[in-house]
């Protein structure tokens, strides 16, 4: 087996997002339509910055960072409070809006307050 396989690369940028997630993300609560809500961490940027394939800036604005299996299946307009992680007491509420990017297992979706 070589050294270096893309399938091995890609699995350690993986390992490396969960961490980023886990040690700088925020806790949030995911409100569904229907009712339901998943405590989970993201990353919530008030200036993200996206670019496209030719080096335009195709987005500037806020959004959250997810991993991709975490926030599947949102519908525009549903809520992510940003938690107090002491006390679990809603900081502020985001309404989610668009995938803004989706890949390597992360997906960043702009959100409106």
């Amino acid at each position: 087996m070589p050294l270096f396989s893309m399938s091995r690369f890609t699995d350690l940028i993986k390992v490396a997002d969960d961490v980023v997630i886990q040690t700088f993300g925020d806790l949030l609560r995911w409100n569904k339509t229907g009712g339901a809500t998943v405590e989970l961490m993201g990353i919530v940027d008030e200036e993200t910055e996206i670019w496209g394939p030719d080096g335009e800036l195709s987005y500037l604005g806020k959004a959250v960072t997810f991993r991709a299996s975490d926030i599947a299946g949102f519908a525009r307009n549903e809520t992510v409070n940003l938690l107090n992680p002491e006390t679990g007491e809603i900081v502020t509420t985001y309404r989610l809006q668009k995938t803004l990017s989706n890949d390597d297992g992360l997906r960043i979706i702009e959100i409106t307050e």
